[in-house]
């Protein structure tokens, strides 16, 4: 069974292996590779489910679930962040943090969400990445978010009162049901419109995971229009 869908000690030993270990997931592989399977690569849902985004209904909606403090995450970013670039408007792209029950995990969850409600775009998120990993600025504990916050230009008090907010806590529990639903054990994991599933592992590394995106997303959009 592809190890997307292990369950509870395996999917945190996993995490661990991304966070931890930045050639585990084969980053010195060569991208360009086109004969993905289902099964081994990628996995298709038991069940379509309803798109996160009220905007995506009539687009593809592709969702990519992330750790700050993940290597192969931040290894990722860079080339998210190029490939979303020149994505075609029948496309919808979400980020969402993951929350797996460990408290770093969810620490920066919460973190990412904040930025969210605050209506941080990208680049803040981006800087948040290099804080963690290249200059290693780690934030572990609450106490340490005023100091963020003015790192990121942020009012320190207002940072803290919306990160213990009651609309944190509503973001909180609905990323956990979609991390539920599409047992999402392992990051980085995306999403493809609800249906297909896969991480970073399953392609061999950082280098084929917007390859396989792209494949998938085509597979998507002639299933909605087999006339083109």
């Amino acid at each position: 069974m592809p190890k997307l869908f292990r369950k509870t000690i395996a999917g945190l030993a996993l995490l661990a292996i991304a966070a931890w270990a930045p050639t585990a997931y084969g980053a010195d592989q060569n991208s360009g590779q086109t004969d993905f399977k289902l099964g081994e690569h990628y996995v298709e849902l038991s069940k379509p489910y309803v798109k996160i985004s009220k905007s995506a209904q009539h687009k593809i909606e592709t969702v990519l679930f992330l750790w700050y403090n993940c290597p192969s995450c931040y290894r990722l970013d860079t080339d998210i962040n190029q490939w979303v670039e020149n994505l075609p408007d029948d496309v919808e792209f979400i980020r969402l943090p993951a929350i797996f029950g460990h408290p770093a995990v969810d620490l920066h969850a919460r973190i990412f969400m904040t930025l969210e409600i605050l209506g941080a775009d990208n680049t803040v998120h981006v800087k948040v990445f290099d804080l963690f990993q290249r200059q290693k600025q780690v934030v572990n504990a609450v106490a340490e978010l005023p100091s963020l916050a003015q790192k990121l230009g942020f009012d320190p008090d207002k940072f803290v009162e919306t990160f213990n907010s009651p609309a944190v806590d509503a973001e909180m529990e609905r990323v956990q049901k979609l991390i539920d639903i599409y047992r999402v054990n392992v990051v980085p994991t995306i999403i493809i419109n609800g249906k297909y599933a896969y991480d970073s592992g399953m392609v061999g590394g950082v280098p084929n995971f917007t390859d396989l995106a792209d494949i998938l997303i085509e597979k998507e959009r002639q299933a909605a229009n087999p006339a083109q």
